[in-house]
């Protein structure tokens, strides 16, 4: 990392190795700098300093940990944990604490940590039959006793076959496209590809969540990018657009606003074009 990256990345990487490393395993952390180096390789051709290839790695370590079933058992069931909420409640030395994590899992969840094959499959077939949000169940947690803390280490311990699962192979295939989106708008612009890195804040969570910041992401793919990639957009417009767009989209994850500055900017540009 030190060799071949330039010093303004170097904080945000080492940071993106670490818990990468330990989200997974060595060769994982290893990925990540492979899939930034094509970042850094363009932007040094553009005569930039790495900064867009340092947040660029910040928002990559960060789609890179999706969070998944594994990911928040993992994190539930970590050594330091039960000491930090004796700290925040105040619990005194020799006071019992007791802990009840309240999951609610359906399809997405279940079908993330299945084959691939499967788990595409289930989830065709919920789409089908429109049970994709209503199939969750609540359950209650006791990750203070033997039995729950077990159950939550049986989970985390399935990271050694993550990437056979649905989820992974999704979302390697997700970040792969929103990479060569910020590749091919770096050879435009910084600035461009900076807000085309920054729209990576869209996709977050699971479940509902996740898919709701994935629409909103392809929407701004699909109308900005795409356009300002083929010519028949301004970069400085683009670079607007997606701003604006990414802006809407986080402040009301519903779509809404979304919806309505797209449309916006899409007059605009036919506006322009028919001058």
């Amino acid at each position: 990392m030190r060799s071949e990256f330039p010093e303004p990345c170097h904080v945000i990487l080492l940071e993106g190795v670490t818990r990468l490393a330990g989200y997974q395993d060595i060769a994982y952390a290893a990925a990540f700098l492979d899939r930034l180096s094509g970042v850094l390789d363009i932007e040094t051709k553009q005569g930039g300093d790495g900064t867009v290839t340092a947040e660029a790695g910040r928002q990559l370590a960060l789609r890179m940990s999706y969070e998944d079933v594994i990911r928040v058992a993992q994190l539930k069931s970590a050594g330091d944990r039960l000491g930090r909420i004796r700290d925040e409640v105040g619990a005194k030395d020799g006071e019992p604490v007791v802990v009840v994590d309240y999951l609610k899992p359906g399809i997405d969840e279940l079908c993330s940590v299945l084959p691939a094959g499967l788990g595409r499959s289930l989830i065709s077939l919920a789409e089908r039959r429109g049970w994709r949000d209503r199939c969750n169940f609540g359950l209650h947690l006791k990750s203070t006793t033997v039995t729950g803390y077990l159950r939550l280490r049986i989970l985390a311990g399935l990271w050694r076959w993550r990437r056979g699962t649905y989820r992974y192979s999704e979302e390697q295939v997700s970040i792969d496209a929103w990479l060569a989106d910020v590749k091919a708008t770096l050879a435009l612009s910084q600035a461009l590809a900076m807000e085309m890195v920054e729209c990576a804040r869209l996709i977050k969570g699971y479940g509902e969540t996740h898919r709701r910041g994935s629409e909103n992401f392809n929407a701004i793919r699909e109308q900005v990018i795409a356009p300002v990639l083929n010519g028949t957009m301004g970069v400085e417009v683009a670079t607007d657009a997606v701003a604006n767009a990414r802006a809407a989209a986080l402040s009301d994850p519903e779509g809404t606003r979304l919806d309505n500055v797209l449309a916006e900017i899409s007059q605009a540009t036919m506006g322009k074009a028919a001058e």
